[in-house]
């Protein structure tokens, strides 16, 4: 059933990571997307011309440097995604430090703080400051001072006692706090994902009352993030994150077709593999007699054609010849051309239903 389909909403999006450790493999899911705002796939190749004879014109055509790229925008805040992106990961309980600000209450002649301060360390050369800025409360009067005492936890001063004072330092042994420090070598992360959308059913005249009827995936095996960290902050708005990245080529094997750059697959709701079969081919490279491999494929309507595995069906029965041995996918015996084969499904409520095909012999 694919007429009057379209594709709705932004869907939703799985992130894998499969890696090799103490020379096992394995796969974790590093995020799930399911509050996105926007979800873009880009795929593209460069076509060239050949062009000869009077004239100049086009003969033949051809395509290369295939490229895609993908862009997921959320809506909340996911610390994966920085990680994904930068290359690094947030410190676990590291006892981290925070920027952190509090009012405390004046003495006469200090700032008790709540927190020993971290020290600054300058951007370059050596040495470090225990700096704690403050200014009272109400006032943008600003001025600071080295934190003192054996564990960096006040000022010292001429103070009113009793005065409040709001206070801004570098805060040493956040427990609550995580760090992930950003290299000038930024590599990027390399990812399994599934971009996964709804598809409704309608028509032209009542599209609106379209129903769900499936799904459209787009598996990319070899997502490569750019390396990018674009983080839109404005006043009357949440914050929103966006991941982009290249589609790289999977391994080409044997092929000479340069690899795989992703999949897309169609679920459509009691849609069967079966449904639009119009006749059983058979390979043209396999001998149809007994003990020889089966070698059958299900013509579709559309010109396509699935090979028959033993997971999908229950038994063949040939309406001439003898059953057919579904376990090693093999011929019972030699059939003639046109003979009529009857395939039992093992497909749930469809098990018992047997349906006959013509095998058409190459």
């Amino acid at each position: 059933m694919d007429e009057g389909l379209f594709a709705g909403t932004v869907g939703s999006a799985e992130i894998w990571r499969t890696y090799t450790k103490n020379g096992a493999n394995k796969t974790d899911l590093v995020a799930v997307c399911k509050t996105l705002t926007e979800s873009t796939i880009n795929i593209s190749t460069t076509q060239d011309e050949i062009r000869g004879g009077t004239y100049g014109p086009v003969q033949y055509t051809f395509q290369h440097d295939p490229t895609g790229t993908v862009t997921l925008t959320e809506i909340t805040w996911k610390p994966a995604y920085i990680e994904m992106q930068l290359g690094g990961h947030f410190s676990d309980n590291a006892n981290s430090e925070s920027y952190y600000s509090e009012e405390v209450i004046a003495t006469a002649a200090a700032l008790p703080l709540k927190y020993s301060v971290q020290a600054f360390k300058p951007s370059c050369g050596s040495g470090s400051t225990y700096a704690v800025a403050y200014a009272k409360v109400g006032s943008d009067d600003w001025a600071t001072a080295e934190a003192t005492g054996d564990k960096f936890n006040s000022v010292s001063g001429t103070f009113t006692a009793g005065d409040h004072y709001c206070v801004r330092y570098c805060r040493a042994n956040h427990t609550e706090a995580a760090k992930l420090v950003v290299s000038a070598h930024i590599v990027p992360g390399e990812y399994r994902l599934i971009i996964r959308a709804p598809l409704f059913a309608g028509t032209a005249c009542a599209a609106s009352k379209g129903s769900n009827v499936g799904e459209v995936q787009y598996v990319v095996p070899r997502f490569k993030l750019d390396g990018q960290l674009n983080l839109t902050m404005a006043m009357s708005s949440n914050q929103t994150q966006s991941i982009s990245g290249k589609i790289l080529s999977s391994d080409a094997g044997c092929g000479m077709d340069g690899g795989t750059l992703c999949e897309i697959i169609k679920v459509i709701k009691g849609d069967q593999w079966y449904d639009k079969g119009v006749s059983l081919e058979h390979d043209a490279d396999l001998k149809v007699a007994a003990g020889e491999p089966l070698g059958l494929y299900l013509a579709y309507s559309d010109g396509g054609a699935k090979e028959i595995t033993s997971s999908e069906i229950s038994y063949i029965n040939c309406a001439t010849a003898n059953t057919v041995d579904t376990t090693n996918m093999t011929w019972g015996t030699a059939v003639a051309n046109n003979t009529v084969v009857n395939l039992a499904y093992a497909n749930g409520a469809l098990n018992n239903s047997v349906t006959g095909y013509t095998v058409l012999l190459s």
